[in-house]
């Protein structure tokens, strides 16, 4: 399907690029979309392929670890459990500093 685009893009595979009111291809699941027909195919028919390929190339190394709500629940308990023993006041980004904590 071709629209209207509302915002400047870029492809995110060729990095060919558009302004607002050029029309463009559009799919919305799985998610495609190109100035380029071509590309805008290729990605339409290379959509579960690409998944896969990245789930094979993923490097544990690079890979940001973020904290389950159960952990940041526990850890947030913690931390005021500790100012609480040692009579430290916390502020609100005092608690938001522990909650959002990576």
């Amino acid at each position: 399907m071709t629209i209207t685009s509302n915002y400047d893009g870029k492809c995110k595979k060729c990095d060919k690029e558009w302004k607002v009111g050029q029309q463009i291809y559009w799919q919305k699941e799985p998610k495609c979309i190109c100035i380029d027909s071509q590309c805008f195919e290729s990605q339409k028919s290379g959509a579960s392929s690409t998944t896969n390929a990245n789930q094979t190339n993923f490097d544990p190394n690079q890979a940001k670890v973020t904290r389950t709500t159960q952990q940041r629940e526990a850890d947030l308990g913690a931390f005021i459990a500790t100012a609480a023993n040692a009579s430290v006041k916390l502020t609100g980004a005092d608690i938001a500093q522990v909650w959002c904590r990576q």
